[in-house]
């Protein structure tokens, strides 16, 4: 009875975070199951624990700071994947140019700028070093981890959130929109101007890498 999880960078380290979605309020609900072409629906009710005094307001307060949480974690984990997506393009394309001796000096140091400006950004918002459980030990979270990380601090109670989970929250994604205009920044005018370099230069689009394979007879 869980929201879909958010969305999650592969192979990233993740230190007492979560991408597990809410849990759904308890309420009236209906289940469908179609099969060859015909639907069925039925109703059923999810209960609240009788022993504890929650009331619905403090579940659907619960809820929609959850689903906050897990909109912001998909929403930093985006960017990252977006600015991954970015740098592997680049260095793709610049090292193929290198291969294949097709020589642009400002091109290549432009690809180097503009990979340089993503990762500085990257480092902000994930820890780039951490690549097993321990590292955190000695890396620290970056933002995207912080906000993951409220997911259990949220919902390791059936109760209102503290005003204290509103205010870590609030502050970490204006933390993290400060790096989210330079990554606009970046795209609008270093990726822009980049793609121009690469238009005017006439980059092909295969490019002939000479075998260094020698072949003895």
């Amino acid at each position: 009875m869980r929201y879909p999880d958010a969305k999650k960078v592969p192979g990233a380290v993740m230190w007492g975070g979560s991408h597990i979605g809410p849990k759904a309020v308890p309420g009236d609900y209906k289940v469908r199951m179609k099969v060859n072409g015909k639907s069925q629906t039925q109703s059923f009710k999810i209960l609240k624990d009788p022993r504890i005094n929650t009331t619905q307001s403090d579940f659907n307060d619960q809820f929609d700071l959850l689903m906050d949480i897990r909109n912001r974690t998909t929403e930093i984990n985006e960017k990252i994947l977006t600015i991954r997506s970015i740098k592997k393009q680049v260095n793709t394309l610049t090292g193929l140019m290198k291969d294949s001796g097709f020589k642009n000096d400002q091109l290549t140091d432009a690809g180097k700028a503009l990979v340089k400006s993503l990762t500085g950004i990257e480092e902000e918002l994930i820890q780039v070093k951490s690549k097993s459980g321990q590292d955190p030990l000695n890396y620290p979270i970056k933002l995207d981890n912080k906000i993951a990380a409220l997911v259990r601090v949220v919902s390791s109670v059936d109760a209102r959130p503290t005003a204290q989970s509103y205010d870590v929250l609030n502050d970490l994604v204006d933390k993290a929109e400060v790096h989210y205009k330079k990554l606009d920044k970046v795209l609008t005018d270093d990726l822009f101007k980049f793609n121009n370099l690469v238009s005017d230069a006439g980059v092909p689009a295969v490019m002939v890498i000479p075998s260094e394979m020698n072949v003895e007879r």
